[in-house]
């Protein structure tokens, strides 16, 4: 037994239909109620990838200028 509310998970909201040109809200299968247009979907947005921080660029930098004096030298 389940008490209160519990949304479907794939209902898609509210949304413009691009055909009905009216804010509506979705069915449960993720389509206009009024001429069953479905809804397009974005990707989604991929994860930011962490910025290496002071001491990592500091390390690599060292690490180069290494190497290039160890070449003129």
């Amino acid at each position: 037994m389940t008490r209160g509310h519990a949304a479907p998970l794939l209902a898609p909201g509210s949304f413009r239909c691009l055909v009905c040109k009216v804010y509506v809200k979705g069915t449960a299968s993720g389509h206009c109620p009024r001429c069953g247009f479905v809804p397009p979907s974005a990707p989604p947005i991929p994860e930011a990838r962490p910025f290496p921080t002071t001491i990592v660029l500091a390390a690599v930098t060292a690490v180069a200028l290494a190497v290039g004096l160890a070449m003129y030298a």
